[in-house]
């Protein structure tokens, strides 16, 4: 059994995370995550906050290499007890995807790989996207080193994948 390879940022100033590390395993271990040979399912914090379409992001999940739960820090104004609202449904919403059983794909000249984001969109609604990357490795050159071998994303979609009404 291999050792997880959490990433646990502190907050920015100005910012904090609605679950500390502790309630986050709890969560995903209340709710079943499943995972690879029992492995526990990676943690990552981070500070950036992307906006798009969909609204601001809130945590992402994350199938190859490993399975990661990606959780993303709210700004000071917002309400503390809701942001631990959000990403307690956000957790239930993943624990329904990792039933999925396909999510990561050799596709012989690269790899086919599908995540979910969740975004706090407009009109107090949880949109849940999937996103669906193509990546390319180049061909292998004699003359090359093995370390000049690249990838690159050939293809990126991401789609609404379930939009979730908040009370």
């Amino acid at each position: 059994m291999s050792s997880n390879k959490d990433h646990i940022a502190r907050p920015a100033q100005g910012r904090f995370f609605a679950l500390s590390v502790p309630e986050l395993l709890g969560l995903i271990r209340n709710y079943n995550f499943s995972s690879h040979h029992r492995q526990q399912i990676d943690v990552k914090y981070v500070n950036f906050c992307c906006k798009n379409r969909h609204g601001s992001c809130v945590a992402a999940f994350y199938f190859y290499p490993n399975k990661v739960i990606m959780q993303c820090s709210f700004p000071e104004e917002f309400s503390p007890v809701r942001a631990k609202f959000i990403m307690t449904s956000v957790v239930r919403e993943f624990a329904e995807l990792t039933q999925i059983p396909s999510c990561y794909q050799w596709t012989g000249r690269g790899t086919r790989s599908i995540s979910y984001r969740a975004y706090l969109g407009k009109l107090n609604q949880l949109v849940i996207t999937q996103r669906d990357r193509a990546i390319a490795i180049r061909r292998y050159r004699g003359d090359d080193k093995l370390s000049s071998v690249q990838r690159r994303i050939t293809r990126s979609k991401e789609t609404v994948f379930r939009i979730i009404e908040l009370i």
